[in-house]
């Protein structure tokens, strides 16, 4: 593993993700209640230390029984969508091993792998990690909007003019995978 910079500008790339990453996950939970009509006392109950991915489920299984029009049940299932890829990109840039190297990040799971042979490495260049960023800064504005427009029946800004940004890469595996029960 190389020296760890502590200079690099990824590592500001990476703060800004994750700040990012942070609101859009307070927003989820904010519009699953709005869906529910719950109160906050109840929502916080019933909801408590629920996921990205689950809080991700819960909308989507809620969203056709909601008020929300079809128009803007289609354009949260868009918005929930390309969170779904960037929080596979999440899970790699932040909860495994990573360090910054050449003005890019590295993330790899060989220390926490259950076998050394079929580690990987992704290397996340600081233009993914911005478009991520853009994406999530998107949603949280498209989250914002359709909360507090649609539901009081105002009409609602069209983000989906907006082109998503960041498009996820695949993890490189520098060992062929092998079967677990082989040594």
């Amino acid at each position: 593993m190389p020296k760890i910079r502590k200079n690099e500008p990824v590592y500001a790339d990476v703060g800004h993700f994750v700040s990012a990453f942070s609101m859009i996950e307070a927003l989820t939970h904010m519009l699953l209640r709005s869906i529910t009509g719950m109160s906050d006392n109840i929502a916080r109950i019933v909801f408590d230390g629920m996921r990205i991915n689950d809080v991700d489920t819960r909308i989507r299984r809620l969203l056709p029984l909601s008020n929300f029009p079809t128009d803007i049940q289609g354009r949260i299932i868009r918005l929930l969508d390309q969170l779904r890829e960037i929080t596979k990109m999440r899970k790699a840039l932040i909860h495994s091993v990573g360090f910054a190297d050449d003005g890019k990040w590295h993330s790899t799971n060989r220390l926490t792998a259950r076998e050394y042979a079929p580690f990987e490495l992704t290397t996340f260049e600081p233009n993914a990690i911005n478009s991520a960023t853009l994406d999530l800064r998107a949603m949280e504005d498209e989250i914002q909007e359709i909360m507090q427009n649609s539901l009081a029946g105002f009409p609602v800004i069209d983000y989906q003019r907006y082109a998503w940004q960041y498009k996820p890469l695949s993890p490189k595996n520098p060992r062929p995978k092998r079967p677990h029960n082989q040594v």
